[in-house]
C-alpha cells in the first residue's frame, strides 16, 4: 500500500485537527493527522462501504483527505 502524504498544515488546521493535538492525551510532538488516521483506519473497518461514503460525504475537506487515505 502506498501512503500518499497529506498536508492540510498549508492552510490554517481545523478545530478538530487542533483539538486532538491539545487535548488529545498525545505526546506533544505526536502529529495529529497520524492520531486521526490511526482512528478513521479502526473505524472503516467495522463500517459497511455505504456507511463509509456517508461519513465522507458530510466531512470538512481537509479532515476528509484524512478519511480518505486512512
Amino acid at each position: 500500500m502506498i501512503e500518499r502524504k497529506v498536508n492540510i498544515r498549508r492552510n490554517p488546521p481545523s478545530t478538530f485537527l487542533k483539538r486532538i493535538e491539545q487535548e488529545g492525551g498525545v505526546p506533544r510532538e505526536t502529529d495529529g493527522v497520524k492520531v486521526i488516521k490511526a482512528v478513521f483506519s479502526a473505524t472503516k473497518e467495522k463500517l459497511s462501504d455505504a456507511m463509509r461514503k456517508e461519513i465522507e460525504a458530510v466531512l470538512p475537506d481537509d479532515i476528509k483527505e484524512i478519511w480518505k487515505t486512512a
